[in-house]
C-alpha cells in the first residue's frame, strides 16, 4: 500500500466509531435536557449513601426505624454544615466590609503605584513626562463613567433576579434533604429494585468505573482547593494582610481553573512587589505560588492520575469544551462528560 492511500475502516473499527459518536451525542443531550431535571436527586443519593452506614447502625443498635435514624443524621449534618457556612459567611462579610471601609486607602495605594509605574515608563521609553499617566487615567475615567451609568439598571434588575435565585437555591436544598431522607428510609427496598432493573444489569461495569473515577476526581479537586486556600490564608496572615481569609479563598477558586491558576494573581503581585522593593512580600508570594503548584502536582499525580487516568491536557480540553457548551458550569460538567465517555468506550472494548 502506498503511503498516500487512505486505509478504510474495518467493520469493528466502524462500529467503535459509531459507538463513540453515539455516546458523545447521548452525553450531550443528557447533560443539556435531563441533568437539570434530576440533579437535586443525584445529590440526594450521594448524601444518603454517605450517611446510610451510620443510619443502619443506629437502626440496629437502638431499634428505631430507618426514617427516624435518617432524619436524625440529616438534621445533624444540616446543623453542622449550616454552622460552618454561617461562620464562613460571617468572616466573608466582615472582611468584605473591612475592605470596603478601607477602599479609599487601597485606592490611594493603587494610584501611587500607577503613578510610579507611569513615571518609569516615561523615562524608559523617552516619553514626555505625564504621557503614560494621562493615557491611563483617561481610560480609567471612561471605565468609571460606564460603571456609573450601568449601576442603577444593574440593581433594578439583577437584585430582583438575585433574590429569586436565593429562594430557588433554598428550594433545591430542601428537595435534596427531603430526597435523602426518603432514600435512607427505603434504602434496602430501593437497592433491590435498582439491582433487578435492566439498567443495572446492562451498565454495572460502567457504573462501577464511573463511580470510581468520579469520586477520585471530585475528592482531588475539593482537597486541592481546600489545601490551597489554607496555604494562601496562612501566607497572607504572615504578611499582615487584614483580609487574608477573603484573599486566600479567592485565589483557591482561581486555582481550580487550569487555564488560569493561582499564578494569574500571585505572579503579577510578586513582580509588582519586586518593583516596589518589597522583597519579603515578593518572597512570600512566590513561595505561595510554588506551594500551590506542588500541592496540585502531588494530589493530581496520586489521585486524579491514578484514580481517573485523565491527563492534564485532556482535563484542560474537556473544561474548555464544557464552558463553550454549558457556560461556567462546564468547568465541572466537561471533565465529568469526558469521564463518562471514556468509561463507556473502555467498557465496550473490554
Amino acid at each position: 500500500m502506498s503511503k498516500y492511500e487512505v486505509r478504510h475502516l474495518n467493520r469493528s473499527e466502524y462500529k467503535q466509531l459509531l459507538f463513540l459518536i453515539g455516546t458523545i451525542g447521548a452525553v450531550y443531550l443528557s447533560f443539556r435536557y435531563i441533568l437539570p431535571l434530576v440533579v437535586p436527586f443525584i445529590f440526594s443519593y450521594f448524601l444518603a449513601k454517605l450517611v446510610y452506614p451510620v443510619a443502619a447502625k443506629l437502626k440496629k443498635n437502638f431499634h428505631i426505624s430507618g426514617g427516624v435514624s435518617g432524619s436524625l443524621l440529616i438534621g445533624g449534618i444540616t446543623g453542622i454544615v449550616g454552622l460552618v457556612f454561617f461562620v464562613l459567611i460571617q468572616q466573608l462579610f466582615y472582611q468584605t466590609k473591612d475592605m470596603i471601609k478601607n477602599m479609599p486607602r487601597y485606592q490611594q495605594i493603587i494610584l501611587t503605584e500607577v503613578d510610579g509605574l507611569c513615571d518609569r515608563c516615561d523615562t524608559m521609553f523617552g516619553l514626555k513626562s505625564g504621557s503614560s499617566n494621562g493615557f491611563i487615567y483617561s481610560h480609567i475615567s471612561k471605565g468609571v463613567e460606564q460603571i456609573k451609568t450601568g449601576f442603577g439598571s444593574f440593581f433594578s434588575t439583577e437584585t430582583i433576579q438575585g433574590i429569586a435565585k436565593v429562594f430557588g437555591a433554598c428550594w433545591i436544598l430542601f428537595l435534596i434533604l427531603l430526597g435523602a431522607y426518603f432514600i435512607i428510609k427505603d434504602m434496602d427496598d430501593l437497592k433491590i429494585i435498582f439491582e433487578e432493573s435492566i439498567f443495572y444489569q446492562f451498565g454495572k461495569p460502567l457504573l462501577g468505573k464511573l463511580g470510581q473515577v468520579g469520586a477520585a476526581y471530585g475528592k482531588a479537586q475539593l482537597f486541592i482547593m481546600g489545601a490551597d486556600a489554607f496555604v494562601c490564608m496562612l501566607g497572607f496572615f504572615l504578611m499582615g494582610k487584614r483580609n487574608s481569609f477573603l484573599i486566600g479563598l479567592g485565589i483557591s477558586v482561581f486555582d481550580a481553573f487550569p487555564a488560569l491558576g493561582c499564578g494569574l494573581i500571585l505572579i503579577p503581585w510578586c513582580v509588582l512587589s519586586l518593583l516596589r522593593g518589597n522583597w519579603y512580600q515578593a518572597a512570600v508570594l512566590f513561595t505561595l505560588y510554588v506551594l500551590c503548584q506542588i500541592i496540585r502536582e502531588v494530589i493530581e499525580a496520586k489521585t486524579i492520575g491514578k484514580g481517573t487516568g485523565i491527563k492534564p491536557i485532556f482535563s484542560l480540553i474537556s473544561m474548555y469544551v464544557g464552558v463553550k457548551l454549558f457556560g461556567i458550569l462546564g468547568f465541572i460538567l466537561g471533565p465529568i462528560a469526558y469521564i463518562i465517555i471514556k468509561s463507556c468506550v473502555e467498557s465496550q472494548s473490554v
